[in-house]
């Protein structure tokens, strides 16, 4: 068949039967004929028609005579030109575009959205016929207001496939934006080598970026012309108060807001999908950017992070400073196989809600200088380093309602990965803040358990034949350390630094906060309504909170194997109403574990140990911890804790700082059955202990016996400590401090070895040693000073002894008999008292006990069918009514007196006798 009839055939099927065919762009150029054509040219095909007039600028605008096609008695257009129609949007092989797979389209398609911007400056679109790819091996710059569909594009080098307005000049860096940029539909195919992105871009706004397919590639970077320019250096900052304080991106030009309009804006990043083929690579990149939607991306090996200027106080990170990061919704992506999923300094007002994030290197969700936050109902399942996290400033942030599991493969899901693979250099740099450490850095693996090794470098920079073969490409090394840069306490050495191991991936929450030390730096943050799984056997999990945190919320959280450390200063945490589970026997177990720890309130926990659960000696269920010597009140409030394991050694205990000011501690309402004093040689707590419940039983706590108290170290005046002994007639049921002091009952003895930390009262006062020896004989130390000479021993005062009085009442109220002879009534263990039988005369003595003023005892007396004589003590005093003095004989007779404090006799006020 010849090209003429395909081309006829062409021009048939869209309707243009009357249009003259042209076989290519030049036989388009020699027709006379100028109304309509059909240019049936391979890749190029379409209809064109004739414009009349000056068509020189368009012609020139486009030298591949894609869209304008000049004659050829007037190759410049200045007399008309042949235009395609339907205008702009138009196919890339239109411009020479080849998608063979092989052929190099840089040039072609660059000069292709050169001249579309030219020639239809308001807006065009560049698209491909389906099942071709076109190669690149350079980025390709885009315009305003362009449109790219549909096209798919592989390799690009080692350069991004797009950029925009990345040579924004320092002159426009704040004012400078290009809008209204479309890549939809595209797929981006890299090679293994490939390290570049979809998309860079400078000062963007109205980007949209969706539906696209990433291969071997990341996605979308957005950074800022002040930074490519170098006017943003996070080293111009000081830290310090408003006023004293410099703001590095205000030294830069940044506005202080509040509209924050020199910002890149108005982006949408959704419903991309593809794998990237390295740990390292980013899905997003967002940096100095505001408005922003990132939904529905299926990804993996890359990551979504943002920078909205440096973090740490002194580079823009005081709490005044503008977050140049500002309302950005990350909801509804699935990450996997990354370095971190969702994490970024100095943002504002991010919502982070409904992800899945899966197999991640280091932290999964982590805010590091961010405010006003939202992370919830994410799915997070093995992080090597955290599942959630914040560092340095932090306020008002809010983690709510995620599922968060660490199984024993996020230990070393490094090491499962290898995210190291090939080497392509290495650079030694001094690692500021480390003690002298050096940093090494090496490239990263393109790909997954590939096995490939790197061989890591001394601080030389020679191969070290001791450090060959590790599989870890970022490492900090001195004398004694190996560990992943950003980490703490990981990793471990054999031999000569011969390996390196994984060791994290057991924390669930964690902040690093250290170094801000105002007291709203580090501030309201709400982790709440979580479930944390944690199924290793190599340790617990743990939600932590370090000491720069003054106020964190953990609360109504479901936890398994997973123990809360909080370790915040200034008492105003709270830990609420988390259940917590544990069925896991450690292999670590060599120190003690605290599994609910807080220095503020810790109220209506449930803790239990299941079967399985085994725990090293010395742990404990909750401890409250006093950091600050503030004089401040913790609170251990309404817990429970059920050691069906019989894991752990104590179920509550309080620890504390040694200082001038005491630690409080309030002890009320628990259900538990052991109590300790996590440090009790320091002498500066006190606690205030009441209502406690024993577990199990609806007896009060078994400590202390009524008989002896001298467990419990300081006291606060109003402290209630139910006995545990079987009640009866007349017993104590509580004893109650009468002033602050501190609950020994242990005496000091002369010529007696002392240790460090021994506590001995003398009269009223109670004292610590200090540096220990023989006590001399004697009396002992007096006084109330700090190093008090006791033969070679010495002491320091710690507070008095404190005063105990029993609680005079008990049930049954009642103190009955039968006998005859006296009634001595025991106010501290009755207020009525009976005589059912008397077979002889009774005596009513006098009660025993100390009385206050209005109380009332009762007498009711009977004899066995005979009268008896009653004799009554001269304190008893008869008003209104007469002392009985003699029995009725088989009658019943009833006596109340009340107490006269100003007389100081008890008043009889009624007496009535059983007709």
């Amino acid at each position: 068949m010849s090209m003429d009839v395909v081309a006829r055939g062409l021009a048939a099927r869209i309707g243009k039967t009357t249009q003259r065919i042209s076989l290519d762009r030049n036989e388009l150029a020699s027709l006379s004929e100028r109304q309509r054509a059909y240019l049936a040219e391979g890749g190029r095909e379409g209809s064109f028609t004739w414009r009349n007039g000056d068509m020189s600028a368009k012609v020139q605008a486009d030298p591949n005579r894609g869209i304008y096609v000049p004659p050829g008695e007037t190759p410049s257009g200045a007399l008309g030109a042949w235009e395609r129609t339907p205008g702009p949007v138009a196919m890339i092989e239109w411009f020479g575009c080849r998608g063979d797979g092989v052929t190099d389209n840089s040039a072609l398609l660059q000069q292709a959205v050169d001249t579309m911007h030219a020639l239809y400056p308001e807006g065009f679109t560049l698209t491909a016929e389906k099942g071709r790819k076109f190669r690149l091996v350079k980025a390709i710059a885009l315009t305003p207001k362009c449109t790219i569909s549909g096209i798919h594009l592989v390799n690009a080098g080692d350069a991004n496939f797009f950029n925009v307005n990345q040579n924004v000049s320092a002159a426009e860096a704040f004012s400078s934006f290009y809008e209204h940029i479309r890549i939809e539909n595209c797929a981006f195919e890299g090679d293994v080598s490939n390290v570049g992105i979809a998309l860079f871009a400078a000062n963007i706004r109205f980007l949209w970026f969706v539906g696209n397919r990433l291969v071997n590639t990341g996605g979308v970077s957005i950074t800022h012309g002040a930074d490519i320019r170098g006017l943003y250096k996070s080293a111009n900052g000081v830290a310090g108060d408003e006023g004293v304080g410099v703001d590095p991106a205000v030294t830069a030009g940044f506005s202080s807001g509040p509209d924050f309009g020199d910002l890149s804006s108005n982006i949408v990043i959704a419903n991309n999908y593809g794998d990237s083929g390295r740990y390292n690579a980013s899905l997003v990149r967002l940096e100095f950017v505001k408005d922003v939607a990132i939904t529905g991306n299926v990804f993996r090996g890359g990551k979504v992070s943002w920078w909205g200027g440096g973090a740490p106080s002194a580079e823009g990170g005081e709490v005044w400073m503008a977050r140049r990061v500002r309302n950005v919704q990350i909801t509804g992506n699935y990450l996997c196989r990354t370095n971190g999923a969702i994490y970024g300094n100095n943002g504002d007002g991010m919502t982070i809600t409904g992800n899945v994030v899966e197999d991640v290197l280091d932290t999964a969700l982590d805010l590091e200088g961010c405010f006003n936050c939202t992370v919830t109902g994410n799915f997070v399942r093995n992080a090597g380093n955290f599942c959630t996290s914040i560092f340095y400033a932090s306020l008002n942030n809010v983690f709510a309602n995620n599922v968060l599991i660490q199984t024993k493969r996020a230990k070393n899901i490094a090491a499962i990965f290898n995210q190291t693979g090939y080497m392509s250099s290495v650079t030694v740099a001094s690692s500021a803040g480390t003690d002298g450490r050096v940093r090494l850095v090496t490239a990263a693996s393109h790909g997954f358990g590939s096995d490939q090794l790197v061989n890591i470098r001394t601080k030389s920079g020679a191969v070290g034949t001791a450090l060959t073969q590790a599989y870890y490409g970022i490492v900090v090394i001195d004398e004694v350390t190996v560990e992943l840069v950003g980490t703490e306490g990981i990793g471990s050495l054999e031999g000569t630094v011969s390996s390196i191991r994984y060791q994290r991936g057991n924390t669930f929450f964690d902040t690093k906060l250290a170094g801000f030390d105002t007291l709203d730096d580090a501030d309201r943050v709400l982790w709440t309504g979580n479930t944390c799984i944690y199924e290793g056997d190599h340790d617990l999990g743990w939600i932590k909170g370090d000491t720069a945190m003054r106020s964190m919320v953990v609360s109504n959280n479901v936890l398994r194997n997973v123990g809360i450390l909080d370790a915040s200063i200034g008492n105003k945490s709270i830990v609420q109403g988390n259940l917590l589970e544990f069925d896991s026997a450690p292999l670590a177990t060599s120190a003690a574990k605290r599994l609910i720890q807080s220095t503020g309130r810790i109220i209506d926990n449930t803790l239990k140990t299941l079967p399985g659960c085994s725990l090293p000696a010395g742990s404990v269920g909750i401890a409250s911890y006093c950091y600050a010597n503030s004089g401040a009140w913790s609170e251990l409030r309404g817990n429970r804790v059920e050691d069906l394991a019989s894991a752990i050694t104590y179920h509550l205990g309080y620890e504390y700082q040694n200082g001038s000011n005491y630690s409080n501690v309030m002890v009320a309402d628990n259900v538990f059955d052991t109590i300790t004093d996590l440090t009790p040689s320091k002498g500066r707590v006190r606690v205030f202990y009441s209502g406690n419940r024993s577990t199990g039983i609806t007896q009060s706590l078994p400590i202390p016996a009524t008989s002896s108290i001298g467990s419990l170290g300081g006291i606060c005046r109003g402290t209630r400590l139910e006995s545990g002994a079987t009640m009866a007639l007349g017993g104590v049921i509580a004893r109650v401090a009468l002033d602050h002091g501190w609950d020994t009952n242990l005496a000091w003895a002369g010529t007696t070895a002392y240790v460090i930390g021994d506590i001995r009262y003398v009269g009223t006062s109670v004292y610590r040693c200090t540096i220990a020896g023989t006590s001399a004989t004697g009396s002992g130390p007096s006084g109330t000073g700090t190093a008090i000479t006791d033969g070679t021993a010495t002491w320091t005062y710690i507070a008095p002894l404190v005063t105990w009085a029993p609680i005079a009442t008990c049930s049954p109220d009642v103190a009955s008999s039968a006998a005859s002879g006296t009634i001595t009534p025991d106010l501290s263990a009755a207020s009525s008292f009976i005589r059912t039988a008397l077979t002889a005369a009774l005596t009513i003595n006098a009660p025993t006990g100390s009385p206050f003023d209005g109380q009332v005892i009762r007498f009711r007396l009977k004899d066995n069918g005979t009268t008896r004589a009653v004799a009554w003590n001269a304190i008893y005093r008869a008003i209104g009514a007469a002392l009985p003095i003699a029995t009725t004989a088989g009658k019943t007779t009833y006596a109340t007196a009340i107490y006269n404090a100003a007389d100081l006799k008890w008043d009889v006020t009624a007496v009535q006798t059983e007709a």
